[in-house]
């Protein structure tokens, strides 16, 4: 996939925001095979130097360096989710092997050796979602049933860079507090996340100061015990 030189813009401010493939270099195999379940994306956050995104499984985050438009990504940080097929491997080599960068109107090419080895489109972000208009960042904090115990107090931080921490502390128990952590990633256009661990897969919907746990199929628990499962935020 030759790259086309005249799209090389010299705004970087081009950059910003939210992109997400739809080719990616490596593969004999068409991308809708390597990404069956979902397409990477990349977010660029040009003030601190810093993408974020998903590899098509895992999230991840990285460093990179610019100046006109070359670019160098580090090697990236991501959650360890076994992945099927290799199209997140080919993703991340991609990634670490592109030297510039052209962007023309929403398209985005990554390129490598003068080749355009990944292809992106701009994503529009809807405003009205909770992800972009809420404050959501943050402590919450809630006391959910129990089946043997006056109830589970639970508090959960949300990061800024989708990375979060939650503590479960089961009242009038003697056991020591659960502790876990690690990253989250927005579902439904950014009105609901889920928490990436391997010990955490908990959905909630996110609100104004409030985080509504989900159940198993991702939809609001209703009944008397509805009010039970919200965190507030502190």
């Amino acid at each position: 996939m030759p790259a086309d030189q005249k799209s090389l813009s010299p705004g970087n401010q081009a950059l910003e925001g939210t992109w997400e493939a739809d080719y990616v270099s490596g593969s004999g195999a068409s991308f809708d095979s390597l990404f069956p379940n979902r397409k990477p994306t990349i977010i660029f956050n040009l003030s601190e130097n810093k993408v974020s995104g998903n590899g098509g499984c895992n999230n991840f985050h990285a460093g990179f360096s610019m100046e006109g438009n070359n670019i160098k990504f580090q090697q990236p940080a991501s959650t360890r989710m076994a992945c099927p097929g290799n199209g997140e491997q080919l993703f991340f080599k991609a990634l670490l092997s592109v030297t510039k960068f052209g962007v023309t109107e929403n398209t985005l090419n990554l390129i490598a050796d003068d080749i355009a080895v990944m292809r992106l489109q701009r994503k529009a972000v809807d405003s009205h979602t909770s992800q972009s208009s809420v404050d959501w960042p943050g402590n919450y904090r809630g006391v959910i049933p129990c089946a043997d115990c006056p109830g589970i107090e639970i508090t959960l931080r949300l990061n800024s860079n989708n990375t979060y921490e939650m503590q479960q502390t089961y009242l009038e128990r003697n056991i020591a507090p659960i502790t876990s952590s690690g990253n989250f990633s927005w579902l439904d256009n950014g009105s609901k996340i889920v928490l990436d661990s391997e010990k955490d897969k908990r959905r909630f919907q996110v609100g104004e100061n409030r985080l509504f746990w989900l159940d198993q199929d991702g939809k609001r628990i209703t009944g008397a015990l509805a009010d039970k499962y919200v965190l507030t935020k502190q």
